[in-house]
């Protein structure tokens, strides 16, 4: 299945969710690791393949975040939130053989009044992924045992064009396995968000950041090692040049409390980031 329509905060583009499931309504708890008597779950990873492909897409595509359905029952009476890591990976194998090396993450803060619903997850930063490339999703559901909570990926019976996994180290240790080895079927909604080619701009600065920002001293440029910094110019918000660079780490102890623009020339383009000193 592949939607389109849903409202993009990119200009004159529109997001699409592409899915393995033939239903988006959430039934039922999926498979996990519990502990029945104090009623909260463990660490349990649900994933999900994906070739773009095998949906008609061709070409490249901005990977932007996934949705989920979930479930939960609250053992202690007490409304919490739980934030759920999600990550997106390549494999250079078939899924779930091969081995998968991490393009994307985010964390999902889920409200647990909010029970039966599908959920945005999107990542802190978006990457972009080829037709023919196979991208493996993971929704990591943290250990309860403080809260006493059931929490997991929903799911229905309504069918799907490609197998749900579970894994979780607790239990004895389950590998990567379909839900229906583990011999609990079902049809884990869990979906990618995806959005037209990140252009060469947008690419570059979601290539970058600065860390820490606030900061009181070193801010480092974080960057692929593929990207060579040239230079790095520091201004404040009225244009002023303050300072110019040649390194990933920028000294900013001596600056004034407030913001300040850098102006970042790299081997592919010029990206401008806003840092604050505390």
């Amino acid at each position: 299945m592949n939607n389109a329509g849903v409202n993009s905060t990119r200009t004159n583009q529109v997001i699409e969710i592409v899915s393995h499931s033939t239903s988006q309504i959430v039934e039922e708890r999926a498979v996990a690791c519990f502990n029945e008597e104090f009623g909260f779950t463990f660490l349990n990873s649900y994933w999900r393949s994906y070739r773009l492909s095998d949906f008609g897409i061709t070409g490249d595509r901005a990977l932007i975040g996934a949705q989920i359905g979930y479930s939960f029952e609250d053992n202690a009476g007490i409304i919490q939130e739980i934030d759920i890591v999600v990550r997106a990976y390549l494999t250079d194998a078939l899924f779930p053989t091969g081995n998968l090396t991490e393009i994307a993450s985010g964390v999902l803060t889920i409200d647990l009044d909010g029970s039966f619903t599908v959920l945005d997850a999107p990542f802190d930063i978006p990457v972009n992924i080829s037709h023919n490339e196979e991208v493996v999703i993971e929704f990591q559901f943290p250990d309860t045992f403080e809260l006493s909570v059931d929490i997991r990926v929903g799911q229905n019976q309504s069918g799907e064009t490609a197998p749900s996994y579970f894994s979780t180290p607790d239990c004895g240790g389950i590998p990567i396995t379909t839900f229906e080895d583990t011999g609990f079927p079902g049809n884990a909604i869990i979906n990618l968000i995806i959005d037209s080619q990140l252009s060469i701009e947008e690419n570059l600065i979601a290539q970058i950041s600065l860390f820490p920002n606030p900061s009181e001293g070193i801010v480092t440029i974080q960057k692929p090692s593929s990207l060579e910094i040239e230079s790095v110019v520091i201004q404040d918000i009225y244009g002023k040049i303050l300072g110019m660079y040649q390194e990933d780490q920028i000294d900013v102890s001596s600056y004034a409390s407030g913001v300040y623009v850098l102006s970042i020339q790299t081997s592919e383009g010029t990206v401008v980031k806003k840092i604050v000193k505390r």
